[in-house]
């Protein structure tokens, strides 16, 4: 069961995890031991943008961007995570068929992450989750490709095309050579 917290609440909680970071500081600085004392920041980030998904993991601070449209509702968690778990399976059938030239070269075939400017709160979230929780690593672009997972044009409809199939499939996780055409060509499809 997912935590539900008010503004004031994840606020108040920001606040005390502030003064344990601060705590943690000075007695770091003055030679002594912190244990107890962990670094909170992602906890802090956590709570500012209302990760849902992540606050059993890292109740904590908050700075001051705590705004409703920066919110991630559990219910967006999930379709991100979705999204994740789909690039997941596309990623084991091309480490298993490397020789699939009409998957491995599709456009949609590598997850490109969300825009930065129109889906801020999904890249944020897909960045938290691969780079920060190591969640997913395998779809963390590598060399010149790494952008911090801003697609930089928006990807939401395609992405929804594309998990509405692969929710069909008959094992999600092992997608045959089909399955994986009928995915990407759902994101060849405007809506």
């Amino acid at each position: 069961m997912q935590q539900k917290l008010t503004k004031s609440e994840r606020i108040l909680l920001i606040a005390c995890l502030q003064i344990q970071d601060n705590q943690r500081r000075i007695l770091k600085a003055l030679g002594e031991p912190t244990e107890g004392l962990p670094e909170s920041s992602d906890a802090i980030e956590i709570l500012s943008r209302g990760a849902e998904h992540f606050y059993e993991n890292a109740l904590g601070c908050l700075n001051a961007r705590l705004s409703e449209e920066a919110d991630i509702t559990t219910a967006e968690s999930s379709q991100i995570l979705d999204v994740l778990d789909m690039y997941r399976g596309i990623g084991d059938y091309i480490g298993k068929n490397p020789k699939d030239g009409e998957v491995c070269k599709h456009h949609a075939a590598r997850f490109r992450g969300f825009d930065g400017n129109n889906e801020s709160r999904q890249q944020w979230f897909v960045h938290f989750a691969v780079s920060r929780r190591g969640l997913y690593s395998e779809l963390k672009p590598k060399g010149k490709e790494s952008r911090d997972f801003n697609s930089h044009w928006p990807m939401s409809a395609e992405y929804g095309r594309m998990v509405k199939v692969w929710r069909q499939a008959k094992r999600p996780t092992k997608l045959t050579r089909e399955e994986v055409l009928a995915i990407l060509k759902a994101a060849d499809e405007a809506t």
